[in-house]
């Protein structure tokens, strides 16, 4: 039988499905792929990275809103602060490249950018916190929309912190001597206190302004609601507040002479990461109060005499020392204290004087990955 003369051959099929797989390979990434690999790579601090995938994105989209985010973020990573500005500003009014709405954290970094005008900082934290709000009731009227929603919990978070910088700005700033500084500083914990109670980042908020008002049993009332949210949850357990958080809980307790449940905070902190230069600052630091509690009152702590206190204390304050972190105050706070225990007899102690003769046995100790135990 006769060969077909419309049968095609077999190189021709093979010369076709060549075209299309040239063809399928030399389509360009979608955008949102872009933005895929942008984001992992700022994951993984990789920003060189990330910048070229943020500029394919510009390029084909110089519009594209997460992108100009991103290349924001990109340039704060870079010290390119006045760039970062730039970047955030083209998303808000009255930039004509701003989209509707516009998205609360450009507001957001643009606040924790203004370090030089108070009253402009806390106008970009008021129009996130606006839009915040506006997304949390849309999101608590969607159908079978609950509190435990987890992109209604995310912008309450994102709420109650924006709130809580506008306190901080309030409080440290020369507005604090403004007559209204008060009463707005209470308005504003208020309403984080309401977007949750049992928030600790706005429970620490609450101690901190009761305190600065001289209402002492108020705030220890706040930092007590606070631990008993957290005293009882496992290291892993995922409702565990970050280090960051645990740490500013833990000078709350010390500036109220709090020293147990600042104690078990620190411990924790550093059983996560004994690498962690505040936490040994502030052992040391908590230790130290204890010590002087024991000798003006005669109580006692953990068992441990006054003498073992300080040696204690000590130990951290040397082990921060050697940690050798940029904190200015921090630093010189330790090397005061330092020179007072030297004073008082206090030397280190003969564990302290190995760990510091070289990074050997420091290394050694973290790759067996030994727990920290307060002596």
């Amino acid at each position: 039988m006769g060969r077909s003369r419309n049968a095609p051959s077999k190189k021709g099929i093979r010369g076709k499905n060549s075209e299309t797989t040239r063809s399928l390979q030399k389509a360009p990434p979608s955008i949102p792929d872009l933005l895929g690999s942008a984001q992992s790579l700022m994951d993984q601090m990789n920003f060189e990275s990330a910048r070229r995938f943020v500029d394919r994105i510009l390029e084909r989209d110089p519009a594209n809103s997460k992108g100009r985010e991103m290349l924001g973020l990109i340039e704060i990573e870079d010290g390119n602060i006045d760039a970062a500005r730039k970047a955030f500003s083209s998303l808000i009014p009255p930039s004509p490249t701003s989209p509707s709405p516009p998205p609360y954290s450009a507001y957001l970094y643009l606040a924790q950018l203004t370090d030089d005008d108070p009253r402009e900082a806390l106008a970009y934290y008021q129009s996130a916190v606006d839009l915040l709000l506006k997304e949390t009731e849309r999101g608590n009227n969607q159908p079978q929309a609950s509190e435990k929603n987890e992109d209604v919990f995310k912008l309450k978070l994102t709420t109650i912190s924006a709130l809580v910088g506008m306190v901080e700005i309030w409080m440290s700033s020369d507005l604090c001597f403004e007559p209204e500084a008060e009463q707005t500083c209470d308005n504003l914990v208020s309403l984080a206190i309401q977007s949750d109670p049992d928030n600790l980042e706005a429970l620490e908020c609450l101690a901190s302004v009761r305190m600065s008002q001289n209402k002492p049993d108020d705030a220890r009332s706040a930092l007590e609601r606070a631990w008993v949210l957290i005293k009882d949850l496992d290291p892993e357990d995922p409702n565990l507040p970050p280090i960051s958080t645990r740490l500013s809980l833990t000078r709350r307790f010390l500036e109220l002479s709090l020293f147990s449940p600042a104690l078990v905070l620190l411990q924790g902190v550093i059983a996560a990461d004994d690498e962690e230069m505040d936490a040994w600052y502030l052992q040391g630091w908590c230790l130290y109060l204890m010590a002087m509690q024991t000798q003006k009152t005669g109580e006692i702590f953990e068992d441990l005499s006054r003498e073992e206190l300080l040696q204690d204390a000590r130990d951290c304050l040397d082990t921060c020392l050697a940690l050798r972190g940029d904190d200015g105050e921090i630093m010189e706070h330790v090397d005061q204290l330092i020179k007072e225990l030297d004073a008082a007899g206090i030397h280190p102690s003969k564990k302290s004087e190995e760990d510091e003769d070289g990074d050997e046995s420091w290394e050694s100790e973290e790759e067996e990955g030994s727990d920290v135990e307060m002596g």
